[in-house]
C-alpha cells in the first residue's frame, strides 16, 4: 500500500469528449489505488453529527464537494462510515460533480483504505451534511487499539477540466 499516495497525485486532464470511466480507470491506475484500496463492503448507516471529520475538494469557480467521515470498528476491520454532497454549484462544474468526487479517497491515520466517496450517499446539492444518514464501510484494514481516536479524511485528485472550443477551463483539488 502507498502511504503517501497523498503527496504523489499528478495533474489528469479530461476534455469535454473524454468518458467519465476512463478518467476515473485512469487515475485509480496512476495512484496505484486500484489494486490496493477497495471501495468498502457495506455494514450500516450512521447519522452524521459533530464526530464526524470534516473534508472538501474545490473546484477554482468556488464549487466545493463537502465530505463527512468517521471511523469506527466493524467486527474485526476498520469501517469508514461517510455521506458527501456538493455546495455552490455552477454551469460550468454541474456535470463534473459525480466524476470529480469518483476521484476521492479516504485516509486514515494517513494510510488510503477507501477509493471513490461516491460510494458514500449523495445528500444533494447545497443540503446540510449534519443530520443526514451516512453509509458505513468495511475497510480491508484490520481494527486495532487507537484508531477510534483516529480522524478520516477525503482526499482528491487534482484535476483540468478544460472546455473546447474557448478552451476555458475549471481546475479541481482537495481543499487545505
Amino acid at each position: 500500500m502507498n502511504e503517501n499516495v497523498g503527496s504523489v497525485l499528478e495533474v489528469a486532464t479530461m476534455r469535454r469528449s473524454g468518458s467519465t470511466s476512463s478518467l476515473t480507470a485512469a487515475l485509480a491506475a496512476v495512484f496505484g489505488l486500484a489494486a490496493c484500496v477497495s471501495t468498502g463492503t457495506p455494514t450500516g448507516s450512521a447519522t452524521v453529527d459533530e464526530s464526524f471529520s470534516r473534508s472538501a475538494g474545490v473546484f477554482s469557480t468556488g464549487t466545493s464537494i463537502d465530505v463527512a467521515l468517521k471511523v469506527q470498528q466493524a467486527g474485526q476491520n476498520l469501517a469508514v462510515c461517510g455521506a458527501w454532497g456538493p455546495r455552490h454549484i455552477t454551469g460550468e462544474t454541474r456535470r463534473l460533480i459525480r466524476t470529480a468526487a469518483a476521484t476521492g479517497f479516504v485516509l486514515v491515520d494517513g494510510r488510503a483504505v477507501l477509493a471513490d466517496i461516491t460510494n458514500f450517499p449523495n445528500v444533494g446539492e447545497d443540503t446540510a451534511l449534519l443530520g443526514a444518514t451516512a453509509r458505513c464501510l468495511a475497510t480491508d484494514r484490520a481494527w486495532q487499539p487507537g484508531l477510534e481516536a483516529a480522524r478520516a479524511e477525503a482526499r482528491f485528485a487534482p484535476q483540468s477540466y478544460d472546455f473546447e472550443p474557448d478552451n476555458t477551463g475549471v481546475r479541481f483539488r482537495t481543499a487545505r
